[in-house]
């Protein structure tokens, strides 16, 4: 009976290995989480790479940035790419700045297996992680802007950035 909860383990990793990509490991690159199958498998994927702590390195920010850009992958694997930038709290300018164009991208509804990773509008959660760095880039876009929804987003992130800083 011991060797088949090892052994079920051991199987278990190796999927999840997969799911993430051995390149993940070896290259610090993050999952792609548009090459997923199914929720169930980026919320497997994504708790593996948060026990692994990546490093916001270039190269992993600007894939993640990279995801998020596809036009042809679902919001809700945007929404995961769009919760690790947040999570590394980068200061890349590239990536704050597609986080805020992305601002009112709308997550759809997450698995109830879990706690929910993030609310309605997961861009606007992640730029309030990232802090005092994304003041001035949201300073710029602001006046601009048209979209209502769009400038009260950007807003609240400013507003929870002062509020924590």
């Amino acid at each position: 009976m011991k060797h088949k909860i090892i052994y079920a383990s051991i199987l278990f990793f190796m999927q999840m290995l997969n799911a993430i990509g051995q390149n993940a490991i070896t290259t610090n690159l993050p999952p792609n989480f548009a090459k997923m199958a199914s929720y169930k498998e980026m919320n497997a994927a994504l708790d593996i790479v948060m026990d692994l702590k990546p490093n916001a390195t270039p190269e992993y920010v600007s894939n993640l940035v990279y995801q998020i850009k596809q036009n042809d992958v679902l919001d809700g694997a945007k929404a995961y790419s769009i919760f690790l930038l947040g999570e590394l709290r980068t200061t890349n300018t590239t990536a704050i700045e597609i986080l805020i164009e992305k601002i009112d991208l709308k997550a759809p509804r997450q698995l109830a297996l879990r706690l929910p990773l993030w609310g309605k509008y997961p861009a606007e959660e992640a730029l309030a992680k990232i802090g005092k760095p994304v003041v001035n880039p949201i300073l710029t876009y602001l006046p601009n802007e048209t979209n209502q929804l769009r400038r009260q987003l950007m807003c609240d992130v400013l507003k929870q950035v002062w509020r924590y800083q």
